[in-house]
C-alpha cells in the first residue's frame, strides 16, 4: 500500500440502490482524500455504481469489502441490516465506524449491540430524501445537500467516531440532526410509518371496490399523493411499521380520534364555518412546512417566499423554479 492510499479515508458502501449509489457521488464529489469500495448482491448494480463514478472498487463477497474500511455504510433494507451486521463483524478492523441508513432505530442499535464486535463504533442514521423519483438510475450527488441527516450514535460511542459520521454528513452537504432513538422512531412514525399505513389504508379501501375500473379514470393528482409511497416494496413497508409499530399505533389512536371528530362533524353537517375555522390553522402549517422543506430555512419562514403546493412540490417544477432563484439572489 502506498502513501496515498495510507492516507485516503476508506469507506465501504453495502448496498447500491438509490442511497447508497448517492452517498457515494456525493462523497466523490467532495474535497476528501476517499476511496469508496461498493458491495451489491446485484452485479448490475456494482457496474452502474462503477459507470456513474460512484465507487472506486468493488468487491462481491461482503464481508471481505469491509476490510481495512474506516466507516461502513449500510445502505440496506431494514430486512437485511441484522443478518449484514452478522456476516460483516469478524472482518471489521478495530474503531472501525458503522453507520446505516434505515428510517428505523430503536431495533437497528439492539442489531449492532448484538451483532457487532466491542472494538466498533456504531452511529445509526438516517437521510431524509425529498425526492419522489426513486431507483438507482436516478441517483445523483447533490441528493443530500441541505437536507437532514439524522443520526443516533450509541452511547458507547467515541468522540472520533460521532466525528467522523459528521465530517461525512457535512462532506456531502446534508445538515447533521442528533436525536435519542427512541425520540426518532416516535417522530419518523408520525411523519413517515402513519402516512405509509394511510396510503395502504386507502388503496385497500379505494382499489378493492368492483367499482374501482372505473372510478381510476378520476383519480388525479390528489389521489395520487394521498396514496404515494416512498418504498413501493410491500415487505419493506410491512417491515418499517412492524419494526415501530408500538410508536405507529400511539399516533393511530390519535388520528382514529381526530377522523371520528371529523366524521361527527360531517353528520351533523350544521356548522360549517366553525370546521372551516377548526381545519383552517393546518392549512396554514402545511404551507408553512412545504416553504422550510424548500428553502432549507427550518428556523424561521420567509414570508417573500409563496407557499408551496404539494403537487409543485412533488414534480419540481417550482421547486426548481425557487431554487434557481434564491441562487441568483
Amino acid at each position: 500500500m502506498d502513501q496515498e492510499q495510507r492516507s485516503q479515508i476508506r469507506v465501504t458502501i453495502i448496498g447500491l440502490g438509490y442511497v447508497g449509489t448517492s452517498i457515494g457521488l456525493a462523497l466523490k464529489a467532495t474535497a476528501l482524500p476517499v476511496r469508496v469500495v461498493g458491495h451489491d448482491r446485484e452485479p448490475e448494480r456494482v457496474r452502474e455504481a462503477m459507470r456513474q463514478g460512484a465507487i472506486d472498487e468493488s468487491h462481491w463477497n461482503v464481508p471481505r469489502s469491509v476490510e481495512g474500511a474506516d466507516l461502513v455504510v449500510v445502505a440496506l433494507p431494514l430486512t437485511e441490516i441484522a443478518a449484514t451486521f452478522r456476516h460483516i463483524a469478524e472482518n471489521l478492523r478495530p474503531n472501525a465506524v458503522v453507520v446505516d441508513t434505515t428510517s428505523v432505530k430503536v431495533p437497528v442499535m439492539r442489531w449492532a449491540r448484538e451483532h457487532l464486535p466491542a472494538h466498533v463504533h456504531f452511529v445509526g442514521g438516517h437521510p431524509i430524501v425529498r425526492d419522489v423519483r426513486v431507483g438507482q438510475a436516478h441517483a445523483r450527488a447533490d441528493l443530500f445537500r441541505d437536507e437532514i441527516f439524522a443520526l443516533c450514535p450509541a452511547p458507547d460511542v467515541t468522540a472520533e467516531a460521532v466525528k467522523l459520521v459528521t465530517d461525512m454528513v457535512t462532506a456531502m452537504g446534508a445538515r447533521p440532526l442528533f436525536l435519542d432513538a427512541i425520540e426518532h422512531d416516535s417522530m419518523v412514525a408520525a411523519v413517515e410509518h402513519l402516512p405509509q399505513l394511510l396510503a395502504l389504508a386507502l388503496r385497500q379501501t379505494v382499489m378493492g371496490e368492483s367499482s374501482w375500473r372505473d372510478m381510476r379514470k378520476l383519480a388525479g393528482s390528489q389521489f395520487e399523493a394521498t396514496t404515494y409511497l416512498s418504498e413501493e416494496e410491500p415487505a419493506a413497508v410491512v417491515a418499517q411499521l412492524m419494526a415501530n409499530r408500538e410508536r405507529v399505533l400511539q399516533w393511530l389512536d390519535m388520528l382514529q380520534q381526530r377522523l371520528r371528530w371529523l366524521q361527527a362533524q360531517l353528520a351533523v353537517a350544521q356548522d360549517q364555518e366553525r370546521l372551516t375555522e377548526v381545519v383552517q390553522p393546518v392549512f396554514k402549517e402545511r404551507a408553512a412546512w412545504l416553504t422550510a422543506a424548500v428553502t432549507k430555512n427550518w428556523d424561521t419562514t420567509d414570508a417573500s417566499v409563496p407557499p408551496i403546493s404539494f403537487t409543485d412540490w412533488l414534480f419540481g417544477q417550482r421547486w426548481t423554479s425557487l431554487r434557481r432563484q434564491r441562487k441568483s439572489s
